[in-house]
């Protein structure tokens, strides 16, 4: 007989052999152990009282990961990992934890559900697209191996790159506030954030949100540009992109790896940078959303309306 039960009832070794079941011969090896699954738990914020594990008698075979943040005043959801057994496939368990996993989002008085897809995972996209999610977009993780010495950089002397901080990003009008769940400041450590000013109008113009890898040395190895935003109706739009990447990417060796995670379709022109530099894809996702109070279809409006859609 299958059960649901929430992650907060259950022991932490079944939780991780749910999981490890539940995305075996997944599109990349997602196997867990118990230290791992409690320091993403604690990273991306995920709440064992809001997530499920499904049972078949006492026997773990599947589990949904949930989390929710503050939006404004909006409650917004995440579904951080839904996962089944392979020999419980197509017999509904999938089903019974979405069902349990949206009554308690209703619990939690959630306004938007998001979660992220990989792309070629149809039977998950159509399973939650059955619950009432939507694709509003693609996300793409772009990565490049050596030098960026041929881009022929169009900066200026009126620009400037300056650190910010998260207080300060998170304040500007054209701050991505719907941006995936793991782009987010919160579910990184070690992040810097930039902020490119206009000299001659000395106000914030674009922002890079990025973190470093180092080695046991200390060393710079890669860097990961989480969000990159360009104010839609700043002049100079290219060249306020271009310093921003200049002083993420510039200083860091040619060894070093250099990538774009989560980067959205409808940012046309990060995108377009990327493709052009040589920027090659290692996974694509869906974007989903699924409004569940008035606030929740406001949020959607607002992000299928974002200002530079169209513009750039």
């Amino acid at each position: 007989m299958i059960s649901i039960k929430r992650l907060s009832e259950c022991k932490l070794l079944e939780a991780v052999d749910a999981w490890n079941k539940g995305f075996e011969g997944y599109y990349f090896d997602a196997t867990t152990n118990v230290d791992a699954f409690t320091a993403r738990l604690i990273t991306e914020g995920l709440k064992p009282t809001m997530s499920v594990v499904a049972f078949d008698e006492t026997l773990p075979i599947g589990l949904i990961l949930s989390g929710t943040r503050k939006v404004g005043e909006a409650t917004i959801s995440w579904n951080g990992g839904t996962g089944v057994a392979t020999a419980y496939r197509k017999q509904g368990v999938g089903k019974k934890m979405m069902q349990e996993a949206l009554s308690i989002y209703k619990e939690e008085n959630v306004d938007l559900a998001i979660l992220e897809a990989i792309l070629e995972n149809e039977k998950a996209i159509a399973l939650y697209e059955q619950y009432g999610y939507q694709v509003v977009d693609h996300l793409h993780h772009l990565q490049h191996a050596g030098s960026l010495s041929d881009i022929e950089w169009e900066l200026s002397n009126e620009m400037y790159v300056r650190p910010g901080t998260i207080t300060e990003m998170e304040s500007l009008s054209f701050y991505q506030k719907l941006a995936p769940w793991q782009s987010y400041w919160m579910h990184g450590k070690g992040l810097d954030v930039w902020i490119a000013e206009n000299g001659s109008t000395p106000k914030p113009v674009g922002y890079a949100l990025t973190k470093k890898r180092l080695d046991d040395t200390g060393k710079v190895v890669g860097v990961t540009v989480l969000q990159c935003e360009v104010e839609a109706l700043a002049v100079n739009q290219t060249s306020i992109l271009h310093s921003l990447l200049y002083r993420v990417f510039g200083p860091v060796s040619e060894q070093a790896t250099r990538m774009f995670a989560f980067l959205q379709d409808t940012n046309q022109q990060v995108m377009n940078f990327a493709k052009a530099v040589g920027f090659t894809k290692a996974v694509s996702q869906v974007y989903m959303m699924k409004p569940m109070t008035s606030k929740g279809e406001e949020l959607l409006k607002e992000y299928r309306n974002r200002q530079y859609i169209g513009q750039r």
